[in-house]
């Protein structure tokens, strides 16, 4: 069994994916979606997105922090010095085909190029009938990294949903629209898409909706 490298993210269209330390949304479904993808894997992260999260472990998962600090630790986690330890780690501590590169920005740099999965959430321009607010909204002091989109194929498309009042913070107190999709990717070179896949893909494109790809 090949084992994969595989990052999960969701990002702003101007590659925000976060703002001192937290997310600049709530998406209920994007959660979710994460839950259910990285349940029982392995899931690495760097030492800022850990504390982020309270300095707990995220739950039914093996959680490995990435950190140059050699006496860190903390309950129920594994510690790496490396990007090759954490995959070695991982590969110890599971029998999944794949582990999640879960953030943050500086993880997702060190990882993208040997990455063979990416799974994206992608957060769209708000109905075109409205005045976009994306400038003023979606401002961030963390980024995904920008990818040659050649060298990935596109695996799987979700239909586009629809969120109200979950931007934080909201510029004013008005009802604000916007919407977001999920995408998965596969590295060329790696693994790409299976036919079944295609086969989904093909589908939504023959829709003639304009596809905004996240990479």
């Amino acid at each position: 069994m090949t084992f994969k490298i595989a990052i999960i993210a969701a990002l702003a269209p101007n590659k925000s994916i976060g703002h001192a330390d937290s997310l600049p949304w709530k998406m209920p479904r994007d959660m979710k979606f994460f839950r259910r993808s990285t349940a029982d894997h392995v899931v690495v992260m760097g030492r800022n997105t850990f504390e982020s999260l309270g300095c707990r472990p995220l739950p039914r998962r093996v959680n490995v922090v990435l950190t140059r600090t050699k006496s860190y630790s903390a309950k129920g986690l594994l510690v790496a010095r490396s990007i090759d330890e954490a995959i070695d780690i991982a590969r110890q501590h599971t029998k999944k085909e794949r582990m999640f590169i879960i953030g943050g920005g500086s993880i997702y740099n060190q990882t993208e190029t040997i990455a063979d999965e990416l799974y994206l959430t992608q957060i769209q321009k708000n109905d075109p009938k409205q005045k976009p607010l994306f400038d003023e909204e979606f401002y961030g002091d963390t980024f995904f990294p920008k990818l040659n989109r050649e060298r990935w194929e596109l695996c799987h498309i979700s239909r586009r949903y629809k969120a109200l009042d979950t931007l934080k913070p909201r510029p004013d107190p008005g009802s604000v629209n916007y919407y977001f999709r999920f995408f998965k990717f596969g590295r060329k070179s790696t693994c790409g898409c299976t036919d079944i896949e295609k086969a989904q893909v093909s589908k939504m494109k023959s829709l003639g909706e304009k596809i905004i790809y996240p990479i």
